[in-house]
């Protein structure tokens, strides 16, 4: 039996200092009508989930920006004296992905308001990055079997994956080069990084994660050194809304048909009971400045699966009689132990041995699975044995997250994911 834990805990304000950002920027510039820049022009982002708010104003190039965004969907509002006053919904943050919203305002009353639902000129000017960010439906709908959000790598672009989704390589790129961050810090099991670096001390579930960023190219200064590829995930945060849920996923193999290599050696088919259940539910402790998001799912998989392929000794060569194929192509038979006692050496099997040959004899033979190696392998003394063996995977994930707008301008967070993994 094998018991495994793996524990990840953040408290972070705005960035943390070891640790990659999960945090943005959003800029953008104020012109008039004729083009011209607009100096002073008031800048208000609200978070649509969460209430917090940010105010800035244009400089004498008519720009503004507002460092460390949170990951999430914001508001942005631009007024002065003389012109309507124009606001952008549908702002979308992703982490380390910066965000430009240039406006153009209009001549008129500040209680007149310009609204552009679906944002004015959302451009990414300021970073050569090649991003791309699942979130919301695309975190749920797309299909993957074990609710491990890193299993969504393979529909990406310059994905390739050769058999099971931990085998995928981006744009050629060797697995080491790989780099995955939850909530900023790094989750791979490290010390297999090099041949597995899908492997994660702490798996990702689809329902405890806000957004997945991939980085495929000109990675910025927040992931230098760490990896040509970066995978950034962001665990889910409450709001002012209240949310939650429960959820069952079952799969099992008695509406399953057989595998063909089963049915090949007369197996029977695999036990497979997958279950996968969680609850989560998130929403406001002080509406505007405190929240929180917990979440808990399970994994049960107890299943049976055919071990690599192994060799026994057939029954006449468990005796001391081989067969082979001479030179002539007659096949022919010696009697090992009359040959050794001819020639005056220890004509008898070891007691430990001929115990140990007689058990594995009486376990094998006849089973399913027992393949004669004469017409694969010219083998007349060895049979292959496919079987299948028991196993399990029991993990528990639960996940905890409060956020906290403590001012206008400092936002602290509270993380905590960890992994329970038994392996009977």
């Amino acid at each position: 039996m094998r018991f495994r834990t793996n524990c990840l805990f953040i408290i972070a304000c705005v960035v943390s200092a070891f640790a990659q950002v999960t945090t943005s920027r959003l800029d953008g510039t104020v012109t008039d009508p004729q083009g011209a820049s607009v100096v002073g022009a008031e800048i208000r982002v609200l978070n649509v989930n969460t209430g917090q708010s940010f105010a800035n104003k244009t400089d004498e190039r008519g720009y503004w920006v507002i460092p460390s965004m949170s990951t999430g969907m914001y508001r942005v509002s631009v007024s002065l004296q003389g012109f309507k006053t124009a606001t952008v919904d549908n702002v979308k943050i992703d982490a380390g992905v910066p965000a430009t919203v240039n406006t153009a305002l209009e001549l008129g009353s500040l209680t007149e308001t310009v609204e552009v639902s679906s944002g004015a000129e959302l451009l990414q000017t300021a970073t050569a990055t090649v991003t791309s960010t699942l979130v919301g439906r695309q975190l749920h709908e797309l299909p993957f079997t074990s609710r491990n959000i890193t299993e969504l790598i393979v529909t990406q672009p310059g994905s390739v994956t050769p058999g099971v989704p931990r085998s995928t390589s981006v744009y050629g790129l060797p697995q080491s080069a790989l780099n995955t961050t939850l909530d900023g810090l790094n989750i791979q099991d490290n010390s297999n990084r090099s041949s597995d670096g899908f492997f994660l001390g702490i798996f990702p579930r689809a329902d405890a994660i806000e957004e997945m960023t991939i980085t495929s190219a000109a990675a910025g200064a927040d992931s230098n050194a760490e990896g040509a590829l970066q995978m950034k995930l962001v665990t889910r945060a409450g709001s002012n809304e209240w949310h939650g849920g429960l959820y069952e996923q079952h799969r099992n193999q008695f509406f399953n048909a057989n595998y063909y290599f089963n049915n090949i050696n007369n197996q029977p088919r695999d036990h497979i009971v997958f279950n996968q259940f969680g609850e989560l539910v998130g929403g406001p402790i002080k509406k505007n400045k405190l929240f929180f998001f917990v979440h808990m799912e399970a994994l049960q998989l107890p299943q049976t699966y055919t071990e690599p392929t192994g060799t026994v000794l057939t029954p006449d060569a468990a005796k001391g009689i081989f067969t082979y194929r001479d030179s002539g192509n007659v096949v022919r038979t010696v009697n090992l132990l009359q040959l050794a006692a001819a020639n005056n050496y220890v004509s008898t099997l070891d007691p430990t041995i001929a115990k140990t040959l007689s058990q594995i004899a009486g376990f094998t033979q006849g089973v399913p699975g027992l393949k004669s190696r004469i017409a694969s392998n010219s083998d007349y003394n060895r049979n292959n044995l496919d079987f299948q063996s028991k196993g399990g995977n029991y993990r528990r994930f639960p996940t905890t997250r409060i956020d906290w707008n403590a001012t206008s301008k400092h936002h602290v967070e509270f993380i905590y994911n960890y992994q329970t993994n038994l392996q009977p």
